[in-house]
């Protein structure tokens, strides 16, 4: 039996699709410290079966890969790779959708801003980052539209298009 058997156990249990764990949670469910590598290169948490990485044949053993590691912040996510075949309760799709947000200084969310959060998170790879550079990004479009909108009440600024005008910044980059 593997050293990390109970993270293997740990993840067969869970209801939702995707994981979010801090290193200290995986420690806590392992009952041992993990090592200094784990903590210095994204590698030790990388997807690959055989050649003696013990902890990853854990996770792949029982259908899941790891996401998104963020080294700096020790979080990252555990994917079910058949999430298709798997569907949780409108429970655990909510804590799912907490989860990721607990430890970060986001207070005050709704349900729907935590949601959107979460698609932009996913599709991002387990990115909580650029997920949020995404919402604060898209946030900023929408209001410089209301703020065109308000003071011509064509939507046209100087004969531009509001909408032609956020192309011109997003193309910019």
């Amino acid at each position: 039996m593997s050293k990390y058997q109970s993270l293997a156990d740990h993840l067969t249990r869970q209801d939702a699709d995707q994981v979010f764990m801090t290193f200290a949670e995986i420690e806590n469910v392992l009952g041992f410290p993990l090592p200094a590598s784990a903590r210095q290169f994204p590698a030790w948490w990388a997807n690959q079966a055989g050649g003696g990485h013990s902890q990853c044949q854990a996770w792949l053993t029982t259908g899941w890969r790891t996401r998104g590691v963020d080294i700096s912040r020790e979080t990252l996510a555990f994917a079910r790779e058949n999430a298709a075949a798997h569907q949780p309760g409108v429970a655990e799709t909510a804590r799912a959708f907490r989860a990721p947000f607990s430890a970060a200084p986001l207070v005050g969310l709704t349900l729907m801003a935590e949601r959107l959060l979460a698609d932009y998170r996913a599709e991002a790879g387990g990115d909580e980052s650029a997920a949020i550079a995404r919402a604060l990004h898209e946030a900023a479009v929408a209001r410089r539209v209301r703020l065109i909108d308000a003071i011509t009440p064509t939507g046209r600024l100087g004969g531009v298009d509001s909408v032609e005008l956020i192309r011109e910044d997003r193309d910019a980059r």
